[in-house]
């Protein structure tokens, strides 16, 4: 989902809409929730049932309920 409520009481009439990034070769887990403006980098991993209100950076591993960076992935191409 996308689209948000603006705060400003004149406003409400209205909607907000922001893209949601997702990079190649990314990994949602089940039940993940991406927040309006959020880029997922690329070779990210999120785990299951994260809400990701800030945007991830790319060989990232995101989990546990609060969210946290467990470990950045370091790739080897051959």
């Amino acid at each position: 989902m996308t689209t948000n409520h603006p705060i400003d009481k004149t406003l409400w009439e209205g909607t907000i809409s922001k893209e949601i990034i997702i990079e190649n070769n990314v990994w949602l887990g089940v039940n993940v929730s991406v927040i309006s403006g959020v880029i997922i980098g690329e070779n990210s991993i999120i785990g299951p049932g994260i809400v990701a209100t800030k945007s991830i950076s790319k060989n990232i591993i995101v989990a546990v309920i609060p969210a946290r960076v467990i470990k950045e992935i370091w790739l080897c191409f051959i």
